[in-house]
């Protein structure tokens, strides 16, 4: 039981002024109130009452970049819209919601529809202002009680249930917004060319159309068959009486009809026969026709940029057979040449993919071109080893080359990659996935190997000079500790190498090595990883100060002047190109 409030008593954290104590600050020329202690530690003791907590409903909204239930569900209403585009119409047209099947159907049809209405209240959507998807319920549902909400409440009316309204539920159709949503938001889900869904847009609006049209068609003899185009029809031609009085049959000569239209084909067999039908068909063949227009200029222009690869490979052909015949080359000659140019499409799309990865950021660059590389960096050390960062500049580098049968291939300090195509190299055959020149990162020729390489089909490889690589790994510090301790861990397993191989052949003709003496052993060291002969006289230290002092007694002035004059060039060269970009 709390005790009662007494008007003497102070309020909870206040003191009285006696309670404060007067503290002089030296520093500050001031004096300031301090608490006591007991007061103080008394305040701080005492318990607080926690706030009151608001009950809040928290509600999980579906985003579409991560909800796997909201794609399936996309998928599936898009099937859901495609039905109803095609089953509204005909039930509309020919009064189909009788029947208990047809009935199950819309029924379906509604669940779907009243179902992805309340979806609607908890999917984020994305802002444009902002750049993000908005996942507030608030938000969500305002922008969406504002927007699409009453047309797709009218949509998901059981106009069913009322048989004054039954012609209404063609306003179903007006449900097919949905499906420009959806297909703007799973768009990047979609790997066909712009093209190709250019082409089946059209088709499918050109079926849908005829379909709605031969439904309206339809609907007009289904409704008053009494002096309408159907009567006509049949007793002008006859035959079996079903394909009158059955609403499958009328659709079929329906469908005809408006392809006719469509098409501005026109054969005359079906006509209009009073007032009201000459309305319907004026409008129909007016929109049809102009449609049928737009459609045809529309899919020009689209199969004529379906495959620019090929249009522009096209043309490069076209401009090699000219110069071919303007020069007039042999005919083996044109044949080879041609052939070189069918082998080096691949050539192309790789340039254009590097335009393509050029405009992503770092961040996917990186991951993209970890993908391009494929297996094959695995197998050169100080590459596969590098940060990210330094794979995207070493991807930028890699240049494409195809080389010809029985063509030779020099090795100037650069890593080849096999694409596609054999080659041999030192007797072992080289397929794609291979690699030579892992060595180009020593700077001593002599322990790289110099392997000539020989091809034996149309070789496509990918190159990285030692030059590039350098350009790479020089603004990051791992990489050049990575590079230099594979130059140092290559250079000792070449030269040894090299060693044992100057050794074994030494051993048939002198004798053994470990027999000599130890100067001796030093000497053929030092001779072979000079590329002397291992028992070649080395020069004496002597020697060496007494060349270099008359090189720079003797020689170095005319090395100066030769390279004065060669700056002299130089400078001469730089100004002519500035006075030409002038």
């Amino acid at each position: 039981m709390p005790a009662p409030w007494n008007s003497n008593q102070r309020p909870r954290g206040e003191m009285a002024r006696d309670e404060l104590e007067d503290v002089p600050d030296a520093e500050m020329g001031q004096r300031y109130r301090k608490f006591p202690s007991d007061s103080l530690q008394s305040h701080i003791s005492e318990p607080q009452k926690a706030p009151k907590k608001r009950l809040v409903f928290h509600y999980r909204t579906l985003s579409p970049e991560t909800s796997y239930f909201l794609e399936i569900w996309d998928g599936i209403f898009l099937l859901v819209l495609a039905a109803v585009s095609v089953i509204t119409p005909l039930e509309v047209a020919f009064d189909l919601a009788r029947h208990e099947e047809s009935s199950m159907v819309i029924w379906a049809i509604d669940a779907a529809f009243l179902f992805d209405m309340i979806l609607q209240f908890f999917t984020a959507y994305f802002d444009t202002a902002r750049s993000r998807y908005v996942r507030d319920v608030r938000s969500i549902a305002w922008r969406y009680l504002t927007g699409w909400f009453v047309i797709d409440l009218a949509t998901t009316f059981p106009y069913q249930l009322f048989g004054e309204l039954q012609h209404l539920r063609v306003l179903r159709l007006l449900r097919l917004h949905s499906a420009i949503q959806i297909c703007r938001r799973r768009q990047a889900n979609v790997g066909i060319s712009f093209a190709l869904l250019s082409l089946i847009k059209f088709l499918v609006v050109l079926s849908f159309n005829c379909h709605w049209m031969a439904c309206l068609w339809g609907h007009i003899a289904w409704c008053h068959r009494e002096g309408s185009w159907l009567e006509a029809l049949e007793a002008s031609k006859g035959g079996d009486p079903r394909l009158y009085t059955e609403w499958p049959g009328v659709y079929t000569i329906s469908v005809y009809w408006a392809i006719m239209t469509l098409t501005s084909i026109g054969y005359g067999d079906i006509t209009p026969q009073n007032q009201y039908e000459y309305v319907v068909a004026s409008v129909c063949m007016a929109f049809m026709a102009a449609m049928w227009a737009v459609v045809i200029g529309q899919m020009c222009g689209v199969l004529a940029t379906l495959l620019p690869h090929d249009v522009a490979f096209k043309r490069t052909m076209d401009d090699l057979n000219w110069l071919l015949k303007d020069r007039q080359m042999p005919m083996p000659i044109r044949t080879k040449l041609r052939r070189y140019f069918y082998e080096s499409r691949s050539l192309t799309r790789l340039h254009e993919q590097k335009q393509i990865i050029a405009q992503m950021s770092p961040m996917l660059q990186g991951e993209v071109s970890t993908q391009l590389l494929g297996n094959w960096i695995e197998k050169v050390g100080y590459l596969n080893n590098l940060d990210c960062e330094v794979l995207v500049q070493v991807a930028r580098k890699l240049k494409a080359q195809l080389f010809a049968p029985k063509e030779a291939i020099d090795n100037d300090r650069a890593l080849f990659v096999v694409r596609r195509g054999v080659c041999m190299r030192g007797g072992r055959v080289l397929i794609a996935g291979d690699v030579w020149g892992k060595d180009m990162i020593l700077s001593n020729p002599l322990l790289r190997e110099a392997t000539s390489v020989r091809c034996l089909s149309y070789l496509e490889v990918l190159t990285l000079r030692f030059v590039d690589l350098q350009d790479c790994v020089s603004r990051s510090s791992q990489g050049r500790a990575l590079v230099r301790w594979w130059q140092i861990r290559l250079a000792l397993q070449h030269a040894m190498q090299r060693i044992s191989r100057a050794v074994r052949q030494m051993e048939r003709r002198e004798g053994s090595f470990a027999d000599m003496p130890a100067d001796t052993q030093k000497k053929v060291v030092l001779n072979v990883l000079h590329g002397h002969s291992p028992l070649a006289e080395l020069p004496s230290e002597e020697t060496c100060s007494n060349a270099s002092a008359g090189l720079a007694g003797n020689q170095l002035e005319e090395i100066k002047s030769s390279i004065l004059a060669l700056t002299q060039t130089v400078e001469s060269l730089q100004q002519t190109v500035l006075d030409m970009a002038e």
